[in-house]
């Protein structure tokens, strides 16, 4: 009976050890980078809301997306066509909204009062939707709408419905003016899939059709300088390799006249490489191609590094591993390019390249499983990442300091 009790207390003794010794390992590959949570938002539809449910039970249809700058931070909300603008603490500051889609606000003011003027304001316009947003430098608020139906035109081209343009609005909420396929009140886009903002002011419009990324780059000003069209059929495929590639998507660089575009590589049916080949996925690697608009040339070309999920089980005969795929979640000043990965215990892998490949850090940062009902992130210019997560009943407004790290980074180099 001894001898029984004695093995059964041994075996317990060897898995807690096994446990112990596979989180210290995990925790001592990878440190946590530190979440701050901001600021709540309850779900609704009120102006500091969110509007997640169109119907109970019903999610939302339309974009959600996040955009901080100076520790400000702007919110979108589709399906109640409006712009949010918050502090740090989440004190609603300015609100540009549909009125049909949206109660009478009733935190801020829609005018002057007499005597004095009022800081927090709303604006109104009369958007048909609100997607893809970012703010400029001097505060102009770029925002997606789609033109009315009888201004849609389907391009036989592309293969895509032609109905998106640009708003631009001034910080006090004035329509400045759109932008379209040849600038200042041009052709709609195709579907947009990311406007965003260089230090300087000037604009990339990501598009999206059946056939290619189309790319429009503008001046500050709203002048076309650059239009780029990266087809499915031509994508580049590193040389002396057979392999199928996947555009997974594209950003522009924070400052210069430079896209990144994030590739997978997967193995033809039958063939054999170094890669995924156990876990029957075919994928084989990721590069990103840098491509110089001036030069209209891909100057380079950085593979990413391999990680693998450890599996939770604490079983000692099951030792398989999960290749992770990376997320490509943008580019910070100076040539820092993001990505996210999936990992164990409600974590993600962030890791952090600069543009010649060289592995600036890995972190590990901390994702809840009952956040992820829907998510959005942002990269500022500076290299902070933000974003909103979103569970059942509320809305978390997040920030990890990442900035530190290139700064730390560009210090240790200078």
């Amino acid at each position: 009976m001894f001898n029984r009790q004695f093995q059964r207390t041994g075996i317990i003794i060897i898995f807690a050890f096994l446990a112990l010794i596979s989180n210290g390992c995990k925790k001592g590959e990878t440190e946590r980078l530190e979440r701050e949570d901001l600021f709540n938002l309850s779900i609704g539809k009120m102006e500091n809301q969110l509007n997640l449910f169109e119907l109970p039970g019903i999610p939302f249809t339309q974009k959600i997306r996040i955009f901080m700058q100076d520790g400000f931070f702007y919110i979108s909300n589709g399906n109640s066509t409006k712009i949010m603008q918050f502090n740090s603490y989440g004190d609603l500051l300015s609100l540009l909204y549909n009125p049909d889609n949206n109660p009478l606000p009733v935190l801020l003011s829609a005018d002057e009062e007499e005597g004095r003027v009022i800081n927090k304001k709303a604006y109104s316009y009369p958007f048909n939707t609100v997607g893809e947003f970012c703010v400029t430098p001097g505060n102009t608020i770029l925002v997606e709408d789609t033109v009315p139906e009888e201004r849609q035109e389907f391009d036989d081209e592309t293969g895509a419905m032609l109905n998106g343009i640009i708003l631009r609005f001034d910080r006090e909420g004035n329509l400045l003016d759109y932008l379209g396929q040849e600038g200042v009140g041009g052709a709609p886009f195709p579907y947009i899939e990311r406007v965003q903002v260089t230090g300087s002011g000037e604009i990339a419009v990501i598009t999206q059709t059946a056939k290619s990324r189309l790319i429009f780059w503008f001046s500050a000003a709203g002048a076309l300088l650059y239009e780029v069209a990266i087809n499915y059929t031509s994508l580049p495929v590193p040389q002396g390799m057979d392999l199928i590639p996947s555009l997974e998507t594209v950003f522009s660089d924070a400052d210069s006249r430079v896209l990144y575009l994030k590739l997978d590589y997967y193995l033809k049916p039958g063939a054999e490489g170094e890669g995924s080949v156990n876990n029957g996925t075919g994928f084989e690697k990721s590069r990103i191609y840098i491509l110089d608009l001036q030069r209209e040339t891909y100057v380079r070309s950085i593979e990413l590094p391999r990680y693998f999920i450890e599996n939770n089980d604490l079983e000692l005969v099951n030792t398989e591993k999960e290749e992770g795929l990376y997320e490509f979640i943008g580019a910070a000043s100076g040539g820092y390019l993001f990505f996210l990965g999936p990992d164990v215990y409600n974590t993600n892998q962030l890791l952090i390249l600069d543009s010649s490949g060289r592995v600036v850090d890995r972190k590990e940062i901390l994702i809840q499983d009952n956040e992820l009902i829907y998510r959005a992130f942002h990269l500022s210019r500076s290299g902070i990442l933000s974003a909103i997560l979103c569970e059942e009943d509320h809305v978390k407004v997040v920030w990890w300091r990442s900035d530190e790290i290139l700064q730390e980074d560009m210090d240790a180099r200078s």
